[in-house]
């Protein structure tokens, strides 16, 4: 029976660390696409303030984050966002510019490349 016991604590705990985990992930992935998309920060910053605990050295070496690793993050929380996606099409498709667009290329957040393929997937010819 203890060893019942012992696994079915050891399985409770596991799944607490797993909630607590899902909402650090959740908080830091809504913050970068806040921070990019409303407040218009740069990569590097919004990886500073979100991932500072991760980059401070302060956590298992296991968890602990290079800056380009948290950059790296915070665009990955970007691309997969609909709403990001969908701030994309709209600059793409009202041009002028698109300086969210550039701004994205900028921040290496999207590449050229996946640029002139969004816009042939929505009829649109980039302008030179």
């Amino acid at each position: 029976i203890s060893e019942c016991l012992v696994g079915s604590e050891m399985c409770i705990r596991d799944r607490c660390k797993t909630k607590a985990k899902n909402a650090r992930v959740k908080r830091q992935r809504d913050a970068c696409r806040e921070l990019f998309i409303e407040q218009q920060l740069p990569v590097s910053e919004i990886a500073k303030t979100v991932y500072a605990e991760e980059l401070s050295g302060n956590v298992r070496a296991n968890k602990r984050k290079t800056p380009e690793e948290a950059e790296n993050q915070v665009r990955k929380n970007l691309v997969g966002y609909p709403a990001f996606k969908h701030k994309v099409d709209d600059d793409l498709r009202a041009g002028k510019g698109a300086p969210f667009v550039l701004r994205c290329m900028e921040e290496g957040v999207l590449s050229a490349e996946q640029i002139i393929q969004r816009c042939r997937e929505l009829g649109i010819m980039p302008k030179k």
